[in-house]
């Protein structure tokens, strides 16, 4: 994603001539768009640069003299402006170094590109491993308001059919920054990515070989609560979990606990039981539903809907003052969502080491 600039009152030069000297002011060779940087959305804004350019034609001692929005644009304007070169200033014939201003003005795309969070290298099929076949996939698929994966679907394969399991999987673990569009996370449709299988980068998913599940919290079982942790395990060279990271988790606090307190007695397949590299990283969803009439209750959302809420947590971690802000769609069960969000229970925020009531929290319910 690029920037446009403006140049700002040219380049000016630093000290003015003296009588008699024949000048001749820096000219541009290469000044590539700085970035228009993911975390910005979609928001425009400007940053004024003051700068040298050196005998060399290289930009030196750059610096921010206004921004707006402060520092949303500050990084991304410096870093390309650090690319440029020039022909330097001439003086009497002799390079000379030259100050300069500029104001870069950054506007998002047209149509903003997704960003993959959580990028890691496809796993390699075990039987498609043990007959040495390669190949790619081309897969389509939509992205959820939420930054999820939906419509995952084979587009082509070669050869058909041997990789197209592992790739399906691949993408529905995807997590990407969601696109904002007037303030509004939008979904993006219509996606296709291009995954290539090589023996020189093959890793096979473990199997766990002890596996507990986690157990649903009795608290959230009589709060009838769903979710969900969505977690990044490191596997050491005995099989063992040497490390767990939980990469997202809904409701916070809720889950957790007991997703760490079973994946810390998991055992994995070793390269030496499998015969074959495994990966040393592996990504687990663990969701947790009510069955039977709870569940169908629970449900009361279909996929890239949702609702949010604002609410106080007090020090207890129970939510209250409830209040809708937000939702994707009109006429949606917003009673649910508040009956839903008050049976919940949260891990209290301390200061300090002690429990507080923290106001204006939000919570997106999808």
């Amino acid at each position: 994603m690029r920037a446009v600039f403006l140049m700002c009152a040219g380049l000016l030069a630093g000290i003015g001539p003296a009588q008699g000297e024949t000048v001749q002011p820096a000219t541009p060779i290469d000044r590539p768009f700085p970035d228009y940087p993911s975390a910005a959305g979609t928001a425009e804004g400007y940053v004024k640069l003051h700068f040298t350019i050196g005998k060399d034609g290289h930009v030196a001692d750059t610096a921010v003299t206004e921004s707006n929005p402060p520092g949303l644009f500050d990084a991304a304007a410096i870093a390309g402006v650090r690319q440029w070169t020039f022909r330097p200033r001439l003086v009497d014939g002799k390079t000379a170094v030259q100050d300069a201003s500029i104001i870069i003005r950054f506007k998002p795309p047209a149509n903003p590109q997704p960003v993959w969070l959580n990028p890691d290298a496809p796993l390699y099929p075990r039987e498609a491993f043990k007959a040495r076949l390669e190949g790619k996939v081309t897969v389509g698929f939509d992205i959820t308001s939420a930054g999820s994966t939906g419509n995952v679907h084979i587009i082509d394969a070669t050869p058909p059919g041997v990789f197209d399991s592992e790739a399906v999987y691949d993408v529905k673990e995807r997590i990407y920054q969601p696109a904002v569009v007037d303030g509004q996370p939008q979904a993006i449709p219509g996606q296709t990515t291009v995954i290539e299988y090589r023996l020189a980068d093959a890793k096979i998913r473990p199997r766990p070989t002890h596996s507990p599940k986690p157990i649903y919290p009795t608290a959230a079982e009589y709060a009838h609560a769903i979710g969900f942790c969505a977690m990044d395990l490191s596997i050491a060279d005995d099989g063992s979990v040497s490390k767990a990271i939980i990469e997202q988790a809904f409701p916070r606090g809720v889950f957790e606990e007991s997703c760490m307190s079973a994946v810390r007695r998991w055992r994995f397949e070793t390269p030496a039981e499998l015969g074959a590299p495994v990966a040393q990283h592996i990504k687990y969803m663990f969701s947790f539903r009510i069955m039977g009439d709870r569940e169908a209750d629970a449900h009361y959302l279909k996929p890239g809907q949702w609702i949010e809420l604002e609410y106080t947590l007090s020090a207890e971690g129970r939510p209250k003052d409830i209040k809708v802000s937000g939702q994707s769609q009109p006429d949606l069960p917003t009673d649910k969502a508040v009956e839903q969000m008050r049976k919940m229970k949260f891990a209290p925020i301390f200061e300090n080491g002690v429990a507080v009531e923290r106001q204006h929290l939000k919570i997106r319910i999808s």
